[in-house]
């Protein structure tokens, strides 16, 4: 058992290194003008899978202070963080802690009910993104709601009601666009890597 424990925790200290390292380098994020898709969900769906929500909570917790670290060096991250540490900091680090914990919840819970490897890594695979998204972009809307009115209204040149329904239009558009990329990057690369490894971990058994 605690070989077994031992084992699991440097699994995670790995998983925790490699997001470290695409965090603060061009691999984990591809940036294609206003686009920007993130590969750091990879590592968090990962360990959910292999390691379970509790796991993947402490990953997701690790992606989500290296999200805050950069808010330092981003306009926009600068405009919250005038207004608010606490609300960036939250923004930030907890829809990524929930990212983690959810993903390894829908992984058992789908590997209960249909048992097949291939289908639940596809699902992680889709989950973690989409997660990542639509929690960190509703998150931050609620608690920077005014902020991002005035940067609707700074970029689109709109005011009032109309300044209103053009960020709702523009944020819509962002986030959708977002979430499919980071859903079909999630989907190849996650799906990928869990069946190579599932099938690692087979074979040394």
């Amino acid at each position: 058992m605690r070989r077994d424990s031992v084992r699991r925790l440097t699994e995670l200290a790995l998983l925790s290194a490699i997001i470290l390292l695409m965090a603060f380098t061009p691999l984990g994020y591809l940036r294609i003008g206003t686009l920007e898709i993130t590969f750091i969900t990879v590592p968090v769906a990962i360990g959910a899978v292999f390691l379970g929500p509790g796991a993947g909570a402490i990953l997701g917790l690790v992606f989500g202070l290296t999200s805050f670290s950069q808010s330092f060096s981003s306009p926009l991250g600068m405009i919250f963080l005038e207004v608010s540490v606490v609300r960036s900091f939250i923004a930030c680090v907890v829809p990524r802690v929930l990212v983690g914990l959810l993903t390894g919840l829908i992984y058992r819970g789908v590997k209960r009910v249909l048992g097949s490897d291939l289908v639940t890594f596809v699902i992680a695979g889709l989950a973690a993104p989409l997660l990542n998204t639509a929690l960190y972009m509703s998150l931050n809307f609620l608690l920077f709601q005014k902020e991002w009115l005035s940067v609707a209204q700074s970029m689109l040149g709109f005011t009032g009601a109309t300044g209103g329904l053009a960020l709702f239009g523009f944020l819509l558009a962002s986030v959708t666009v977002n979430a499919v990329a980071e859903a079909l990057a999630g989907l190849v690369v996650t799906s990928a890597l869990c069946k190579a490894l599932s099938r690692a971990l087979e074979k040394r058994r």
